[in-house]
């Protein structure tokens, strides 16, 4: 098997894709949600890929398989905001009903738009506290940490 950082990262997008599809059909087969399906391969792969290279010797088929993943720790952060963000957005914004958001569109902009601002103010002005002695963080990335964190969790909101 070729070991080129290129190839690895192929490797990685085919093999995360693959198996992205594959727990889509086995979510609708079983009547689970998708995002419970992927959780759980996820865990898996978390268990299998250290073990996979720990015995000593000719690596086996799991771990040829998914030794490229331990490669994902050096992909660059660009790369997975360019290649796997835009996916997940596209698949959520094709997988969602029109006629549903334009309905609850009101409530949407009422509850959430002000919960959001206020949770982001309110995560903001801690870390500003908490941080502004030990990791002398100013107001600008406190707000940044706040927007980010403050967020409704994406995988709730898919599923």
């Amino acid at each position: 098997m070729h070991e080129s950082p290129e190839f690895n990262i192929i490797w990685i997008i085919c093999l995360v894709l693959t198996a992205g599809a594959a727990m889509r059909v086995f979510a609708k087969r079983i009547k689970i949600p998708y995002t419970i399906t992927m959780l759980l391969l996820g865990l898996i792969a978390g268990l299998l890929i250290p073990e996979s290279h720990a015995g000593e010797g000719e690596p086996g088929l799991v771990a040829r398989l998914l030794g490229p993943l331990l490669e994902g720790g050096k992909i660059r952060p660009e790369l997975i905001m360019l290649i796997f963000l835009p996916a997940l957005v596209f698949e959520s914004a094709f997988a969602l009903d029109v006629h549903a958001f334009r309905r609850d569109l009101g409530p949407i902009l009422l509850l959430a738009l002000p919960a959001v601002l206020a949770s982001t103010a309110v995560t903001a002005g801690l870390m500003f506290g908490v941080t502004s002695f030990s990791w002398d963080w100013g107001l600008p990335a406190a707000l940044v940490f706040g927007a980010l964190i403050s967020a409704t969790d994406p995988v709730a909101v898919v599923s």
